[in-house]
């Protein structure tokens, strides 16, 4: 299957653009403009004849690379993550693009060559990561399936883990040191990341989507 997907290109006229073909299934999140690419996923479809992708688009509208992810039954609607480089407690990274899969993969990938730097695998029941990976220092978190973790940007290595029931576009909310995240059997979960400390709050329904810290509060 072939998607087309209109794209502005990154050059001075306004008006110009192009049309590119996408190879994969569903373009489920939008594409990731940097500075001077535009970086575009696709879900792999449910046939599992087409596997997910990620392709970097130049100012031309040129292929700059191209990589595959394993296939999965589910699309992918966690949003791509661009990281400066830098240096925190657990190391040094580069810059990289941090691609959450269905499959339960996380990749971090170089975003001048699509170079793979590190790569972790989390649980799947049913699918695996859905959810946008949030930044916070020299880490990311990170809802999985059953529960939040703490990653570093320079590795991938699992810093620390709660477990919670099961996850779903659910990307943690930081406030005050604290994370919050739901899940699919409306608990609200509290993550303390200095005491390493949680509790959770019946809240009903599914929460499917990251809190909204307000003046008083989470909405």
């Amino acid at each position: 299957l072939i998607v087309v997907l209109g794209l502005l290109l990154l050059v001075p006229s306004a008006s110009a653009g192009a049309v590119v073909h996408v190879q994969g299934g569903y373009v489920s999140t939008a594409p990731l403009v940097l500075e001077d690419m535009v970086v575009v996923r696709a879900s792999g479809t449910f046939d599992g004849l087409h596997p997910p992708s990620l392709t970097s688009f130049g100012q031309g509208a040129e292929v700059l690379w191209a990589l595959e992810a394993p296939s999965t039954v589910q699309p992918d609607m966690a949003e791509l993550v661009h990281v400066r480089a830098g240096s925190g407690a657990c190391g040094s990274w580069q810059d990289l693009l941090l691609v959450a899969w269905s499959s339960g993969r996380l990749d971090a990938v170089r975003p001048d060559d699509g170079h793979l730097l590190w790569t972790v695998q989390t649980e799947v029941s049913g699918w695996g990561l859905t959810a946008t990976p949030t930044v916070v220092d020299d880490e990311t978190l990170l809802t999985t399936r059953e529960g939040l973790e703490r990653r570093c940007l320079a590795n991938g290595e699992l810093l620390a883990r709660i477990d919670t029931a099961s996850g779903w576009r659910n990307a943690p909310t930081l406030h005050q040191g604290v994370a919050y995240v739901g899940d699919e059997y409306g608990r609200l979960w509290a993550w303390n990341l200095t005491t390493n400390s949680s509790t959770s709050i019946e809240v009903g329904g599914r929460l499917r989507h990251a809190p909204v810290v307000v003046e008083d509060g989470l909405l």
